[in-house]
């Protein structure tokens, strides 16, 4: 890939070709406002200006440039360069194709084995000679140098923040952003989100009784209408997450750093929030063995081509459930469906015949495992019959004192 100059492009155009533009900001608050329209606008002029003809508009709105994961407008204009024939690719500047070195070169190569050429319309001095490469290691080191003094100063500002009892961050579910400055020198704090953030203290406290698992947590507190801030269900991985975070009752973990002083309203206290741990740590590892489907033959049965175990899994569009084998070895076999591996299973079964003496021993077995039941539900039952009139006999005693 080449970055080229307007002359450059004005002596080797013959008719229109084809070019993309690529837009990008950082902040999701200019998604709304002029510098998108402005940087699609120029690209397009410069187009119809050289002999190009605009086939498409790629736009990352609210996309930091120091990384391309995540950017799935260049990701789009990368595979149509890649399907198709683009002259060039428009970019108002280097800075919005990306803010450091390596992704720079990274997209300049697959662009040039694409066979489309880059063109930075404000950047017209950059080409393929000695001193157009030099300026173009320049531009890039400059847009990577200025991101890193940006995000530097962002850190410095974030951590004086924490230090002084402020989350520097978006609140967590349960809470909500408030700036109670102006809008020319905004002061952003969390306050509690009253939809909310009483829901949250409820958790903490359900779940510190031991009687919740997380996904009978999740059910109940989906019930009482706890959603996210986008309005799905809140899932019990997000609950044992939220369970687990210190910021509920005061203490702001950031990067690394501890404030114990929050300067914001808790939804739980400390004393609950170890309770819960406690529970988490009870409950395996905050393991949750709380399953939709119970497959009876689940890892029980072997496929016969391949030897590897065969497990289930419910088919929603079909609403059918299959067994198979495991795929990692790649086996031929087709899925089989329940209900057709239950008749083979009950088949099979009904070959298997118990010498008669072995059953006579399971139900020996058996008759003194229920006698054994009985006695002890009946030496229960008499223990209990005696601390009812224990009761009754203190109860007697209680209201002659009185």
């Amino acid at each position: 890939m080449n970055i080229i100059t307007m002359n450059n492009l004005a002596t080797t155009s013959n008719g229109l070709k084809k070019a993309v533009v690529y837009t990008r900001v950082s902040d999701p608050g200019q998604v709304s406002g002029l510098s998108l329209d402005v940087q699609k606008e120029r690209c397009e002029k410069w187009a119809v200006d050289n002999g190009y003809t605009v086939v498409g508009v790629y736009t990352d709105g609210g996309k930091t440039g120091t990384k391309t994961v995540g950017r799935q407008a260049l990701e789009e204009l990368l595979n149509k360069c890649a399907d198709e024939r683009i002259d060039a690719v428009l970019v108002i500047d280097t800075d919005r194709l990306a803010r450091n070195e390596k992704d720079h070169y990274m997209l300049r190569d697959i662009l040039q084995k694409a066979g489309s050429r880059l063109v930075a319309i404000n950047q017209l001095s950059i080409d393929d000679s000695p001193e157009g490469m030099l300026l173009e290691g320049s531009l890039v080191n400059l847009n990577a140098f200025y991101s890193r003094i940006i995000g530097r100063k962002v850190k410095t500002s974030l951590e004086k923040k924490f230090w002084d009892g402020h989350w520097p961050g978006w609140a967590p579910l349960g809470y909500i952003n408030v700036n109670i400055g102006t809008e020319d020198k905004p002061e952003r704090v969390v306050k509690i989100d009253p939809d909310r953030g009483y829901l949250i203290t409820l958790m903490f406290n359900l779940f510190s009784t031991g009687n919740y698992t997380g996904k009978r947590l999740e059910d109940d507190m989906f019930e009482k209408g706890l959603r996210t801030k986008t309005g799905k269900r809140v899932y019990h991985s997000a609950i044992y997450a939220i369970l687990n975070k210190h910021f509920y009752y005061g203490e702001m973990h950031f990067k690394g750093m501890v404030n114990p002083n929050g300067l914001y309203e808790p939804l739980t206290t400390r004393a609950i929030f170890n309770a819960c741990q406690s529970v988490l740590d009870i409950h395996n590892q905050h393991a949750c063995r709380r399953r939709r489907y119970r497959w009876l033959y689940n890892g029980l049965l072997f496929c016969e081509t391949c030897g590897s175990r065969m497990y289930a899994e419910f088919q929603h569009k079909k609403r059918h459930a299959y067994y198979h084998c495991n795929t990692r070895n790649h086996c031929v076999e087709p899925f089989v469906e329940l209900y057709d591996l239950k008749k083979k299973v009950e088949e099979e079964f009904k070959k298997i015949q118990l010498p008669k003496s072995f059953v006579n021993r399971v139900i020996k077995k058996a008759n003194e495992l229920v006698n054994q039941t009985r006695g002890g539900v009946e030496e229960e039952k008499k223990g209990i019959e005696n601390a009812i009139m224990q009761l009754k006999s203190r109860k007697s005693k209680l209201l002659e004192a009185m």
